[in-house]
């Protein structure tokens, strides 16, 4: 009676294309992803909850990090985008608990994220002047473990809210 299940899968075909002034700013790039999650779930007494869930999401890459437009505002320093990066992926585990206490609703939870093709900024030198070209490539992976705690208490018609994130920034990569 007090569990609940929620699953569900997801489907999402993304198609980027531009077409510039130069050769070099013309390009055709599209992928495909299945984004499944599931959420498990068991009320305890006190209107509290304890839940785990997996969830599997995209993040695509921004126009900056895309925009094949070569900037040379400064010349020892030119960025252009990639519009060949792949989105990144993170595949997320999430322990949660809910409770009140003390007039305080707490929402609180553990989690794992495991990031694959994450996108870094790179320089790379492009000739024999010392002037680099900056650029954005999909570098490698992050394991990430992390603790959310959120807060809000109501006190007559005001409610207060609060809280934070405290997680690992663990990268590998090879440029």
């Amino acid at each position: 009676k007090k569990l609940n299940i929620v699953t569900g899968l997801r489907y999402e075909r993304t198609e980027i294309a531009g077409d510039g002034d130069e050769a070099s700013q013309v390009f055709s790039n599209g992928y495909d992803n299945f984004l499944p999650n599931i959420a498990i779930s068991k009320s305890l007494k006190n209107f509290r909850n304890l839940k785990i869930a997996y969830s599997k999401r995209i993040q695509r890459p921004s126009l900056y990090y895309i925009n094949s437009f070569r900037n040379t505002a400064d010349f020892c320093n030119v960025v252009q985008g990639n519009p060949f990066l792949e989105p990144e992926i993170t595949n997320q585990l999430e322990l949660s608990y809910n409770t009140n206490f003390l007039g305080f609703t707490i929402f609180s939870s553990l989690y794992y994220k495991h990031y694959t093709d994450i996108i870094e900024q790179v320089a790379i030198q492009e000739d024999n002047t010392g002037a680099y070209l900056n650029t954005f490539q999909n570098v490698g992976e992050n394991n990430s473990v992390g603790v959310n705690i959120f807060t809000t208490k109501s006190i007559g018609k005001m409610t207060v809210r609060g809280g934070g994130d405290v997680y690992t920034y663990n990268a590998s990569g090879v440029i």
